[in-house]
């Protein structure tokens, strides 16, 4: 059975973060309206992102970077979820994250024969 979803008055991110969240979880979402999505943010500034996101690398050999509001949403739904990152790179960032997690929590000893 598949969601479906009305993108209508909707933060862009919001609605990208709630989707990734339940498509790892394995159901099927179709979102409508994802034109009228809002983008929050100063109007010149998310222009200005938009605009060199769309000038970077070239027409031959990427990257590519959407025009249409249904594939903006869709690469922003792709990057909130970790599907696009292959298994080992997955892996190896959850095991760094828990690396510097327990290098954070260890105290440090002191060295009593150390001088000062």
């Amino acid at each position: 059975m598949v969601t479906i979803i009305d993108g209508d008055g909707l933060l862009v991110g919001r609605l990208a973060s709630n989707v990734a969240k339940r498509a790892l979880a394995g159901e099927e979402i179709a979102v409508i309206n994802a034109e009228k999505a809002i983008i929050s943010g100063n109007r010149a500034r998310v222009l200005n992102n938009y605009k060199q996101k769309r000038q970077r690398g070239s027409r031959e050999g990427g990257p590519f970077f959407p025009r249409r509001p249904d594939h903006i949403l869709k690469r922003t739904i792709r990057g909130l979820s970790l599907i696009h990152i292959s298994e080992t790179t997955r892996l190896l960032s959850i095991s760094y994250a828990v690396f510097c997690l327990k290098k954070k929590t260890k105290k440090k000893k002191k060295n009593k024969n150390h001088r000062r």
